[in-house]
């Protein structure tokens, strides 16, 4: 069972897959021929709400994994935007919001969704690096920060308006490994553009296939979470990193200190870190695929963008 929704402001690790749904999801990753649905996949697309309740819905794999993690109601969400992320262990993303592109584009308002959630179907690769920083709020100053590290099987939520990135993993480098990650965003209006999961394209659990024991590199995300909170004057220590905050029309630098960037067994570390910003250029972030993160506009403060016609900020939707 899914623990209950997060009314706290930190990232949570909520009840990891159970074996035969992660081994499912895998199996859809590794498709091929007819059942290379994966590939379509690394394209956001929208679940509607009555999709995903639905007693009847085809190939509900998708469908009792978001069951998985809300429960069996999900109260006031429209629906569900979900995509693949696949990425070398040693490639990091840069920061980013999730958001609503087309309304900023059409009608000049940011909007992010109400809840984000990592599905970990793999153990390789760096940490997600999620920051309490909200699109109105001012960028520099000190923010609580956390890094979840890839467990196969593991779930993690967090605000919809929280920034977010990857940082790479050195031990990686060589491996060849890679980095799959499930994406779900949770919105309670449609955004706007974003296509329907067609019925072919939905993922499934095969009846037929028996599902194979998930492949781990890593502890399992089972039993007493694995937490390190960093001290302030641990903190304080580390060397400084830069790093890119890709948005809609710019990019900037952050420069903060950052946490050991190599695996010590930890699920999730939390840190108190100072953020500086220098360098911002106008142009669109660079381009990964979706892994962009459909991130839009830098906001200067309260409802206020650079270079933009007078952009109203939402609330998360």
């Amino acid at each position: 069972m899914a623990t209950r929704r997060n009314t706290d402001a930190s990232p949570q690790l909520l009840t990891p897959l159970p074996a035969t749904m992660l081994a499912a999801w895998q199996a859809e990753l590794e498709g091929t021929g007819v059942d290379a649905r994966a590939h379509w996949w690394a394209l956001p697309h929208w679940l509607p709400h009555s999709l995903l309740v639905a007693a009847d819905t085809p190939h509900a794999l998708l469908a009792e994994t978001v069951k998985h993690i809300m429960g069996t109601s999900l109260g006031d969400f429209g629906g569900v935007e979900m995509w693949i992320q696949r990425r070398g262990a040693n490639s990091a993303m840069h920061l980013h919001w999730d958001m609503d592109e087309e309304r900023v584009r059409l009608q000049h308002q940011l909007r992010t969704p109400a809840v984000s959630v990592v599905v970990y179907l793999s153990d390789e690769g760096g940490p997600t690096l999620v920051l309490r920083q909200q699109l109105r709020a001012p960028r520099e100053g000190p923010r609580r920060c956390w890094c979840v590290w890839p467990h196969a099987g593991m779930v993690c939520k967090f605000s919809g308006d929280y920034m977010h990135g990857v940082l790479g993993d050195p031990d990686g480098q060589d491996s060849g490994s890679s980095r799959h990650t499930l994406l779900l965003n949770f919105w309670r209006r449609r955004p706007r553009g974003l296509s329907r999961l067609p019925a072919v394209l939905m993922p499934r659990e095969d009846p037929d296939r028996a599902p194979q024991p998930a492949a781990t590199t890593r502890p399992p995300p089972t039993g007493p979470l694995r937490i390190r909170q960093w001290r302030l004057g641990e903190s304080e220590a580390w060397p400084c990193r830069q790093l890119l905050l890709g948005t809609y029309d710019e990019t900037q630098s952050l420069t903060l200190r950052l946490p050991p960037s190599r695996y010590s067994g930890k699920q999730l570390e939390a840190f108190l870190t100072v953020v500086r910003t220098s360098d911002t250029h106008h142009g669109a972030a660079p381009s990964a695929g979706h892994a962009h993160g459909k991130s839009s506009l830098r906001p200067t403060g309260p409802g206020q963008l650079v270079d933009a016609p007078a952009l109203e900020v939402l609330e998360r939707s």
